[in-house]
């Protein structure tokens, strides 16, 4: 069959990253030998088999009917396998996920492709479909899954770079600037920025030091302030830091920052979050 001719299931097809330039490249090279081996129309060619969903369109071997068409080979009948009419959405991603296990991706690469048949199931409908399934049909654990489609939804441009298996730009929980490709990280950037986003908004009639119920508590805001050299506090931050000090009857923090409030100790921050009954070291 003439490459030319193949027409492509881009729903499916488009779970699996493209192959990198270096991968195509080896792979034409692989090609090649063959041919010059066993003969442009010998079946050995191809060693997979390009897949066709039951209507006849490609879910699998893009790259290879891409190589055979820059070459002028065609398509080897015996390499052209397609799925059998009824053949359920749900088999056909697990058709697609076994196409990408054998491509050897990153753990990244997994997890978003795994994001993206998830949401290809859940769209069509299929039923009996949970993210924990999909996770561990994947390779992946649920929390790993879940970030992923925590980042697509936040940035669907840096959840396209990850899934191709390239690096993004974050800012890490020190305030540097670094790239990565693991998912957590990623994650937990983009959480960090929804959080700025949301400290952005303080209420008008807002004023830290008229919501602390005593006049020991106000002394000590004010002193953590100056011993802070007057750095502006978001709302959320300064929202814990009142709490505090309204909730305790003897004040104990000795610093405050953008991240909050608490007790340092041998250079040592221990924080006070949420209600600030939860003590955390960081």
């Amino acid at each position: 069959m003439k490459a030319n001719e193949f027409k492509f299931n881009e729903e499916m097809i488009s779970l699996i990253p493209p192959s990198s330039e270096a991968d195509k490249e080896a792979l034409t090279e692989d090609i090649l030998s063959r041919v010059k081996m066993f003969g442009k129309d010998d079946e050995s060619i191809l060693i997979q088999d390009i897949l066709l969903d039951p209507s006849g369109l490609v879910i699998d071997g893009r790259t290879r009917i891409n190589i055979c068409e820059e070459l002028g080979l065609e398509i080897p009948e015996s390499k052209i396998r397609k799925l059998k009419y009824g053949t359920s959405k749900k088999v056909i991603e697990m058709e697609v996920k076994s196409a990408n296990i054998r491509r050897n991706l990153t753990l990244t690469q997994k997890a978003m492709t795994a994001l993206r048949a998830y949401m290809t199931l859940k769209n069509s409908g299929e039923k009996g479909v949970s993210i924990g399934q999909v996770a561990k049909s994947w390779g992946v654990s649920k929390a790993t899954l879940e970030n992923a489609m925590y980042i697509h939804k936040r940035d669907e441009d840096m959840s396209n770079t990850l899934w191709k298996g390239n690096t993004v730009e974050i800012v890490n929980d020190k305030g540097y600037k670094t790239t990565t490709l693991a998912i957590n990280s990623v994650c937990q950037h983009l959480k960090r920025l929804e959080e700025e986003d949301i400290d952005i908004e303080i209420p008008h009639d807002w004023n830290s030091f008229n919501e602390i119920s005593t006049q020991k508590g106000r002394d000590k805001y004010k002193e953590l302030i100056e011993k802070n050299n007057g750095t502006s506090l978001s709302y959320q931050i300064q929202k814990i830091i009142v709490s505090y000090l309204n909730e305790q009857v003897e004040p104990f923090i000795n610093f405050i920052d953008n991240k909050g409030c608490g007790v340092e100790s041998n250079g040592i921050k221990y924080y006070k979050l949420d209600s600030l009954k939860e003590d955390k070291g960081v």
